[in-house]
């Protein structure tokens, strides 16, 4: 698939999830959507978002399906993109429903809101906040028109080591 001038490679969607499990090491972060983990994939350090059990989806529980279908049709998207501005996608376990994990990029920066209200580091430069503005304006230029964000905020903007912003 393409997206804009970049060739994405294919990922793989059917990861067995005890593959990535074994390799989980600290939770690194959590949120309404699950929680991150620090994990290892094909010897690399990766983030493991690891989701919710979809357990009810037999129930007859329609909500239940629509939200294990939106997730699917989430890393199917996400993971067709290649811009150095958005965390790439590596593979995801979406087979067994009650272990759906999504395999990310590290971005060892943590996240944007957590950069600007560390009391330990010192304030932002004008230039690394330009630059910061600047990486968030090119990855959402990259997305649009195919995908319109909804829910951009400091605490969803990930910074790697050098402070740089997908």
């Amino acid at each position: 698939p393409m997206i804009g001038d970049d060739v994405v490679p294919s990922i793989d969607l059917h990861i067995p999830a005890a593959l990535i499990e074994r390799t989980l090491t600290q939770c690194i972060g959590s949120g309404g959507f699950g929680s991150v983990y620090l994990g290892t994939f094909k010897g690399r350090e990766v983030a493991v978002k690891k989701l919710p059990p979809f357990v009810e989806l037999n129930s007859g529980n329609s909500e239940r399906q629509s939200a294990y279908e939106a997730l699917i049709r989430e890393i199917s998207l996400a993971s067709r993109f290649a811009s150095e501005r958005l965390v790439r996608v590596y593979g995801a376990c979406t087979d067994d429903r009650n272990k759906c994990c999504l395999i990310m990029e590290l971005m060892k920066g943590g996240n944007l809101y957590q950069r600007i209200h560390d009391k330990k580091r010192r304030r932002m430069t004008y230039i690394e906040i330009l630059q910061v503005a600047h990486d968030i304006a090119e990855g959402l230029a990259y997305l649009h028109p195919i995908v319109i964000h909804r829910d951009l905020k400091p605490q969803n903007i990930l910074l790697d080591q050098e402070g740089r912003a997908k």
